[in-house]
């Protein structure tokens, strides 16, 4: 789930039904409180954090025996503004298509072409830390004579990692996309 533009240290709350036959499997949880009772998941953030561009992630297990297309549950999201009260902005529902990601999922498995986010270069090979990975991201050193490429990855797709890609130019500026074999 990505948030754009939400204002910084306020009280927000995001819901998403889950679907009765799905189980949360991970999300993230640094700094929320987080609740999945009644078929809905609800994040809580007593301060939100201050970024223009803010990615929450979770992971959801759909088991055999749904349909291969059902309607994913819409969210709500609902923030406080000293201004106006309580503001509240709904997500529409999105339709999950199973038969498509499962066959983007076993031709991603045999591809040995992936992407990654080149963050930086340098003649120095111990620079992994000065970089701030988002959540799950690997960061890798490609050695070429005395020149390091510090890249971060892989992503399955050219658009996951165009999603990802603001995340690191908030870091540096000319971090870019480059195609690459899957290590």
């Amino acid at each position: 789930m990505c948030f754009i533009d939400i204002p910084a240290d306020i009280s927000l709350r995001w819901q998403q039904r889950i679907h009765p036959q799905a189980k949360l499997l991970s999300y993230d949880s640094v700094s929320v409180l987080s609740d999945t009772s009644d078929g809905v998941f609800t994040v809580i953030w007593a301060k939100f954090p201050a970024a223009d561009t803010f990615v929450y992630s979770f992971t959801v297990y759909f088991p055999e025996g749904l349909p291969y297309v059902f309607s994913w549950g819409e969210g709500a999201l609902l923030y406080v503004d000293s201004v106006q009260g309580i503001r509240k902005i709904k997500t529409k529902a999105q339709t999950i298509d199973l038969l498509f990601h499962e066959e983007a999922f076993k031709s991603s498995q045999l591809s040995e072409e992936v992407y990654y986010i080149q963050v930086g270069s340098g003649r120095n090979h111990d620079r992994q830390k000065d970089y701030r990975l988002h959540r799950g991201d690997k960061i890798y050193v490609e050695k070429s004579g005395r020149l390091c490429r510090y890249i971060v990855g892989p992503f399955e797709t050219e658009k996951q990692a165009k999603e990802r890609l603001g995340f690191y130019r908030k870091q540096v500026s000319d971090a870019f996309i480059m195609k690459g074999k899957r290590k």
